[in-house]
């Protein structure tokens, strides 16, 4: 049995980027930056001296609460999605934790060469699944495409590339509309698989989310929807094959069925343990829980579309002053929790402690002095949508009590999945949409990118955010970004485009046997997991 011990301090976050790096080859066999149990969670580690042995077991299964959304890498913005595309599509650089920097993928070197121009050095003999050469034409195709059409969900983390410049076959410039301090952080997250261009101008884009290919450790086998992703190993992948021979990914919803799995066998790894059914698996010898304190903070969007009761400032602010954080977090998370009003947490640029572990502004009477204010003396009908997968369910009636006892009468629907992300695609939201977030870049500009207009499904649109958003994606001076982001954090506290809730850990069961722990990022990385039986 494993006890988690709970810590309220978290871990920082280092963010880094140089702005000149000089990285050759490919990552020699065994070598890995982080030893033991960690060898598992980083991509630019080669399996060597972690892979399983002859007799282990050669098929990894996970079990997930929800299914990907598709194959189209640049129209997601889920982090579970890019957890399994990452496993097909490969990175032109990859952020490694343990050295706050970045390490090599697709691009084996790369410089600054002028405050708006870096050049990229390929990897050169690599191919797609499907046997066409990687170059320097995918790379333009895959970064122009992502940058220019703005219907994308990806458009907006990418907006700052004005195009691709081919030098030869393995060398590409990517020229940026202004200098642009986080181009390393934008390649290296969601939505930064390189795509085969020659393929998708064949076929068209329809046809590759059906069959896609990558250059990645891994091969599509198989989609159910809503059931299972099976993928298969890529013999000839540049980092060497996988350790393991099949990776699939079962959606299994309930979280019952989960651990029920994984006690059985049924599964190697259960993705997203909640506090209520971790006691199960810490008294299962079994079975182990992994816990990684990441970036996900638990967080409403606010609606600003007509009509929307929340277009009134002081409806906005009952609604955070009706919340207490830690009584939520008591109730949703055993205390594992960290109440916030930013989803700027330690270590990253930004941060201002004023904002982090507080639940200061939780006062119910001023609540109802608010809606009185506000026209609403006798209560005031709004509507919340959350999505049915792991805690949504419990934070959002945990939410709806606290607002019905301050005036608020809150219509909850609780939608599965997929039609929660097809209303939110739609901007077809009530008052209030809970979601939790990571922040894959690692980077404020994740943070208050879908505040831009156009960007957010509650449509909401301020140009002074407008302006300090894109005034911190151009500034190269980290003392100046920093700045930037800690007013920006005023304007946005007082403006409640978000209501932020608390930060959580991500917690994971993992069988006996299986050598894996989570990345800081929530991502998850299977290239050199070890098994044995």
């Amino acid at each position: 049995m494993r006890n988690i011990r709970w810590i309220k301090a978290v871990g920082v976050m280092l963010l880094a980027g140089s702005l000149l790096a000089a990285c050759s080859g490919s990552p020699a066999p065994g070598s890995s930056t982080q030893g033991g149990s960690s060898s598992g969670s980083n991509p630019s580690s080669s399996s060597g001296s972690g892979s399983a042995p002859s007799t282990a077991k050669k098929t990894l299964v996970v079990g997930a609460a929800t299914d990907i959304r598709g194959w189209d890498i640049h129209n997601h913005n889920n982090v579970h999605t890019e957890a399994v595309h990452q496993h097909v599509f490969d990175y032109l650089v990859y952020y490694n934790f343990d050295t706050a920097s970045f390490d090599p993928g697709l691009a084996t070197e790369w410089k600054l060469v002028e405050p708006t121009v870096w050049e990229f050095k390929l990897r050169e003999g690599v191919k797609f699944s499907n046997g066409e050469p990687f170059d320097a034409t995918d790379v333009k195709y895959t970064l122009e495409r992502v940058s220019r059409d703005q219907s994308l969900r990806e458009y907006g983390s990418n907006r700052t590339i004005k195009e691709v410049q081919i030098v030869d076959d393995h060398t590409v410039r990517i020229v940026t509309h202004d200098p642009d301090p986080l181009l390393l952080n934008r390649l290296s997250r969601i939505g930064s698989g390189m795509l085969p261009a020659d393929y998708i101008n064949q076929v068209g884009m329809e046809e590759f989310m059906k069959n896609p290919v990558g250059t990645g450790a891994f091969i599509l086998k198989e989609w159910v929807r809503d059931d299972h992703v099976t993928l298969v190993a890529n013999p000839d992948h540049w980092r060497g094959a996988p350790s393991i021979d099949e990776l699939v990914f079962r959606v299994l919803p309930e979280e019952a069925t989960r651990i029920a799995e994984i006690q059985t066998g049924g599964i190697d790894i259960a993705l997203s343990i909640t506090a209520d059914a971790r006691p199960a698996l810490q008294n299962d010898p079994n079975v182990k829980l992994q816990e990684m304190w990441g970036s996900r903070v638990y967080l409403m969007e606010i609606s600003f579309q007509d009509g929307a009761k929340t277009q009134d400032p002081r409806v906005r602010e009952a609604i955070e002053r009706a919340i207490d954080k830690d009584a939520l977090i008591a109730a949703v998370e055993g205390g594992a929790g960290i109440p916030t009003r930013t989803r700027l947490i330690p270590g990253l640029v930004g941060h201002t402690p004023k904002y982090y572990n507080t639940n200061e502004l939780y006062d119910p009477e001023k609540a109802k002095a608010l809606l009185a204010e506000a026209g609403y003396p006798n209560g005031i009908e709004i509507g919340m949508v959350a999505p049915s997968s792991g805690n949504y369910p419990l934070v959002a009636q945990t939410i709806q009590g606290m607002l019905e006892a301050v005036g608020f009468k809150v219509n909850l629907e609780i939608l599965d999945t997929t039609t929660f992300n097809n209303r939110m695609d739609a901007h077809e939201v009530p008052e209030l949409l809970l979601i939790a977030n990571s922040n894959s870049m690692k980077d404020p500009d994740l943070v208050f990118v879908d505040m831009l207009p156009g960007q957010s499904s509650g449509e909401y649109e301020n140009p002074k955010v407008t302006e300090l958003v894109n005034a911190g994606a151009q500034e190269m001076d980290p003392a100046k970004r920093q700045k930037i982001y800690e007013e920006l954090m005023d304007v946005v506290a007082e403006d409640r485009p978000r209501i932020y809730l608390y930060h959580v850990a991500s917690v994971h069961g993992v069988a006996n046997g299986v050598d894996w722990a989570p990345r800081k990022d929530d991502m998850y990385w299977f290239h050199n997991v070890s098994i044995t039986e």
